[in-house]
């Protein structure tokens, strides 16, 4: 019974979580319809929510944008420079575990790619959502990525 109600508590979490992070990605594409959107969520440990860790970043022509859960506007701007997307080790996470940073050399932002709708998936990220991320940030995924074959 105790198994049940556990199991039932997490299926109503993670259906909010993913029913919050879809309103999230859906009032970013209102207020920047068309341009690229790079979803995932602070590197950092000791994430409260999903929510709260998850982060959009904006991908525009000469700027890329920082939005956080509920925000109305971009919390700051990373301009877009040759080889300022890069892979880093994270800090969290085990060998192996990577985030993407964007850097101009004055600001930079680290995310963990992952689709938010895609929840409970957190803090794992798949390659497919870092080929997605350097796609949309105009880089080649094989030039950043490591492949197994």
């Amino acid at each position: 019974m105790i198994l049940l109600l556990v199991l039932a508590l997490l299926a109503l979490t993670t259906a909010g979580a993913r029913r919050e992070c879809a309103r999230m990605v859906q009032g970013v594409e209102r207020l920047r319809p068309g341009w690229p959107l790079v979803l995932g969520q602070l590197p950092q440990g000791g994430r409260a929510t999903a929510k709260s860790a998850a982060m959009i970043l904006v991908v525009m022509r000469d700027v890329v944008e920082v939005w956080g859960y509920g925000d109305s506007a971009p919390r700051w701007t990373v301009r877009r420079v040759p080889g300022g997307v890069s892979l880093t080790r994270a800090g969290v996470g085990g060998p192996g575990v990577y985030d993407l940073q964007v850097s101009d050399g004055e600001h930079a932002v680290k995310i963990r790619p992952c689709d938010l709708r895609r929840l409970p998936a957190f803090p794992m990220s798949r390659q497919s959502d870092f080929e997605t991320a350097l796609t949309a940030l105009g880089e080649e995924p094989r030039d950043h990525l490591v492949t197994s074959g």
